[in-house]
């Protein structure tokens, strides 16, 4: 993978589903939410939302709290909003501003619409072609095992 393809995958990224996304101003600990927790059918690796927004935006994270594995604080169009990683699973929240719930709820789901497109750019432009690559010069093998429980265990060595 070259650093000129993920530099032209950041800058379309940029450009396109993530416009509407920047830096916050003044990150605040406390918004009230549209959605609380992402259900695990629209995100299903939470931690591509940190790949993503990270690797293209450049945006604070942070760290651990109690519960809290990250945080990352961001604006979409005008709404203070953050993406955060519990125990619980995903949570989105959006700052409730002046305008109605519902129109904060539909504000979440465009949040969520986008993240979920720019993971499916990223899985496609970024991580197969990386994952074929270790596999190829034989970085990566997978081993089958069974657990205590007689479920499948499939890891990496």
């Amino acid at each position: 993978m070259t650093d000129l393809k993920i530099d032209r995958f950041i800058n379309d990224m940029k450009t396109s589903l993530l416009r509407d996304f920047s830096a916050p101003s003044v990150p605040g600990p406390y918004l009230s939410f549209a959605w609380n927790r992402v259900r695990r059918s629209d995100i299903p690796v939470p931690e591509l939302v940190r790949l993503v927004l990270l690797l293209v935006l450049r945006l604070p994270v942070r760290g651990t709290e109690e519960k809290v594995r990250w945080t990352i604080p961001f604006k979409y169009k005008k709404y203070s909003c953050e993406f955060s990683l519990q125990k619980s699973g995903l949570h989105l929240y959006v700052s409730a501003g002046d305008g109605p719930l519902s129109e904060t709820e539909q504000v979440a789901l465009e949040i969520v619409k986008k993240i979920q497109r720019s993971i499916n750019r990223a899985e496609k432009i970024l991580l197969a072609p990386l994952a074929r690559e270790q596999i190829e010069t034989g970085n990566f093998t997978m081993d089958a095992g069974r657990s205590s429980d007689n479920s499948v265990v499939v890891g990496n060595q």
